[in-house]
């Protein structure tokens, strides 16, 4: 059984924007003559389901387990705004409610696996109001109006009960009715062999300020962008809120099929076609019957909350995956197929952010604002939109992630989630492969655009700020990488600094292990109050480019030096390699640093052996020409060896090991202030030759920092260019094959030769232009 741009944007209208670029192929549900009314997901964004709380998807989740890479974590949620102190009559699973996660492991469009949870209230004495007498015990002591539930998977091998008439956790009501609720809550982790599951109350794990519906308003911005009166302070619309979340912890080998490592996952709630309400004589009980319909979907984030016009989103929950397709191709006619593929591949809120504000859109060969796109033809218009949410996708040049061992290449045609033979269908696709050592060892919140291949779209994890994201691939950010086939294109990364609601993070810490969301909010605690306060570390990035060619130098072992050499030779010579603008703050923790060369030539098997040391100054000066002026630098205290360098290829990009203590001794100076400049000298024996600013500017060296400031966060920078990086990913991973970036033929990605200086620097954008 088969289950650029001379004009920054107004962010407010941007992030409308990146949502509407989601699956609009799933607004033809509406026109299709057969559809049973229905109510919509995520939060209230859709008439009925603003009437129907409990049906309500809010987020669905899916990421490898951060405690045991063997297994997937699926999280959906349910019950938007839920108040904890909404007594007497707390949250619970709505009555008569079939909530189901579903996973497709072969990429048809049709769920392997469903899990489907069902409950029922027990009242234990009717003939008072009280929730509970007393404290409530783990084991349902003091406990009037209980709730449990049942999880059943249903797969080809039939339906099994996971889990039967288990107690739900209670509500956290406060210190009286349920002290210790951490400890509490504990009791109500379940398990079904290998499987973990949680099904209750939990914090809401989204974070949005809701406040851009009064008139597209994003605070923080200046009027008429923001407030020019009241508070102007960006907010949490959801902090203090509860939802209720179904988590799954399951092994990846359970639910993936063959060498298939993708899976595609979305939630549905299904109801019963009829409910009958008793009057007096029923004691006001309601009776469910009827084969159960679907009325609610959600896959991706923020579909139907800002992309779907109202006439729309009513009907939206109750397509199927499967249906996708055929819609999008003409199965229901042309005009339907025309409208959705337009809204995707040439979004409306794209065509009006071009108009107005002069934001470039890729693929407009004609200048009239519009992407242009072929109908009937799907992926003609925007590839990088309609893949991230439609296929999965691969890489059309290569990308740079930051992985445990450092900087790491993904080569063009590395297939990030993309199952075989993929039907285009909307959901959250994750490859189960990319996980523990490939993942950055600072999690970024802006996911694969924050060099995080662990991140989202890859899957989405709990930490992953889904709004700005998507307001970064709409904008452009991913285009190059993903689709590139107008070579004219460059994503501006002023931008992504404006793309933004002023919400980075959750209000309450996650939980480091099962089941990983946020403790429940407490009903004593919650005043209303939606603070954006920073929880933690977190990365970003920011990029500068080498700005003069005295930033690069040689000198010959008679102590001559040479600023205009086309390529460095290291180990044959002293090379010296500075760095402008290095925005670091004073103070900052150096997390991780490392220095990429590119290979000027191929290189016999010479053994080289490097040491690689700091200039001891606050502010490095560029390069001259006086005798001996490289080594005769003052050195840092710290050094570090760079020993048997592999043979090098052409083209190819090589980093040195990491440099943090340097960068350390440097930054940490009385003197030091962000923005200065850094110089390092490079000395040894052997021979590789590496591209200087001369020879390639933009492919003479760069470094990458990533830093933890005082407060806890943590940001990267990249300065001197926006080169790709080396020590190219195994082909055995997802049987993804070797690519030198300047061999990359057309059909997969535009060697940046044959490019204006802005597109070719748009491929190298692998993190966002950040600094906070």
């Amino acid at each position: 059984m088969k289950h650029q741009t001379d004009k920054l944007i107004l962010p407010n209208l941007i992030m409308i924007a990146s949502l509407v670029c989601t699956p609009i192929l799933l607004m033809a549900a509406t026109l299709l003559t057969n559809v049973t009314p229905v109510t919509a997901s995520s939060h209230r964004e859709a008439p009925l389901i603003a009437q129907d709380q409990f049906a309500d998807n809010t987020d669905t989740y899916v990421f490898v387990s951060p405690t045991n890479p063997d297994n997937v974590v699926l999280v959906a949620s349910w019950i938007p705004f839920e108040g904890p102190e909404g007594g007497p009559n707390y949250y619970e699973w709505g009555k008569g409610l079939l909530y189901d996660i579903n996973v497709d492991n072969d990429g048809d469009a049709v769920p392997d696996f469903t899990y489907t949870l069902n409950s029922k209230s027990i009242i234990q004495n009717p003939t008072t109001f009280l929730y509970n007498t007393g404290p409530i015990g783990a084991n349902g002591e003091n406990w009037n109006e209980q709730q449990v539930y049942t999880i059943t998977e249903t797969s080809a091998a039939g339906a099994t009960v996971l889990v039967g008439n288990q107690l739900v956790s209670p509500v956290n009501i406060g210190s009286k009715s349920t002290p210790d609720y951490a400890g509490l809550n504990s009791n109500f982790i379940e398990t079904a062999g290998d499987i973990k599951i949680y099904a209750g109350p939990t914090d809401d794990a989204f974070w949005v300020d809701l406040q851009i519906f009064d008139l597209l308003t994003l605070r923080g911005q200046q009027p008429p962008i923001g407030y020019s009166q009241g508070n102007n302070d960006p907010v949490d619309s959801v902090a203090g809120f509860n939802v209720h979340s179904m988590v799954l912890e399951i092994p990846i080998s359970r639910l993936t099929q063959g060498t298939e490592p993708v899976l595609g996952v979305w939630a549905t709630t299904r109801r019963p076609s009829m409910s009958v309400f008793e009057g007096l004589a029923g004691l006001g009980t309601r009776t469910d019957s009827g084969d159960p319909v679907q009325v609610s979907r959600l896959g991706m984030p923020l579909v139907n909350e800002v992309v779907l016009p109202l006439a729309l989103k009513d009907a939206f929950n109750s397509l199927k995956p499967e249906q996708d397709l055929f819609l999008y191709t003409g199965g229901a006619g042309a005009g339907i197929q025309q409208l959705l593929q337009k809204s995707v591949e040439d979004p409306e809120i794209g065509n009006l952010l071009c108009a107005l504000y002069g934001v470039p859109l890729p693929g407009d060969s004609d200048g009239d604002c519009k992407t242009e796109f072929t109908v009937g033809t799907p992926r003609s218009g925007r590839g990088d939109i309609f893949d991230i949410f439609l296929t999965g996708f691969k890489l059309a040049a290569p990308f740079t992630i930051i992985t445990a061992g450092g900087p790491v290449e993904l080569p063009a045609d590395f297939n990030v989630n993309q199952p075989a033979g993929v039907v285009p269908a909307e959901m959250i696709r994750i490859n189960t492969a990319i996980k523990g050592d490939l993942c950055k060892p600072e999690p970024s919140r802006l996911g694969v655009l924050g060099g995080d291949a662990c991140g989202f779209p890859n899957g989405r994890r709990l930490i992953d700020d889904t709004v700005e994201i998507e307001l970064l691939a709409v904008a452009g950010a991913a285009y190059q990488v993903i689709d590139g086939r107008d070579t004219a294109f460059a994503f501006n990364p002023a931008l992504i600094g404006i793309l933004t609601d002023g919400v980075d993070f959750n209000d309450v810490p996650f939980r480091n292990g099962f089941p990983y969301m946020g403790l429940a909010q407490s009903g004593q605690e919650h005043i209303h109050d939606n603070p954006v306060m920073d929880p933690g570390p977190m990365t970003e990035s920011t990029m500068a480019m080498v700005e003069a060619k005295r930033d690069d130098a040689e000198e010959r072992s008679s102590g001559s030096i040479k600023v205009s050499s086309e390529d460095l030779d290291l180990g044959e010579d002293t090379v010296g390699v500075r760095f402008q603008a290095l925005d670091v703050p004073a103070g900052a923790t150096i997390v991780n640093a490392y220095i990429q060369f590119v290979a000027a030539d191929d290189e016999e098997d010479d053994a080289t052996s490097l040491t690689i040391y700091g200039e001891a100054t606050d502010d490095a000066a560029e390069f001259g020409d006086a005798q001996s002026s490289i080594s005769g630098r003052s050195q840092t205290a710290a050094s570090v060896d760079w020993s048997d360098l592999v043979v090098w290829e052409k083209g190819e990009k090589y980093w040195s090991p990491d440099l943090k203590t340097i960068v350390q001794e440097i930054v940490g100076r009385s003197g030091w202030a962000a923005g200065n400049d850094v110089a390092f000298v490079i000395s040894g024996s052997g021979h590789r030759e590496a591209w200087s600013h001369d020879g390639k500017p933009t492919a003479a060296p760069s470094i990458y920092v990533e830093y933890v400031v005082e407060e806890g966060t943590v940001a990267a920078t990249v300065t001197a260019n926006m080169n790709n990086v080396g020590n190219t990913v195994s082909s055995s991973i997802l049987n993804s094959t070797d690519a030198n970036a300047d061999d990359v033929p057309a059909s997969t990605g535009p060697d940046e030769d044959d490019m204006p200086d802005e597109a070719a620097a748009a491929i190298k954008l692998y993190a966002p232009f950040v600094t906070r």
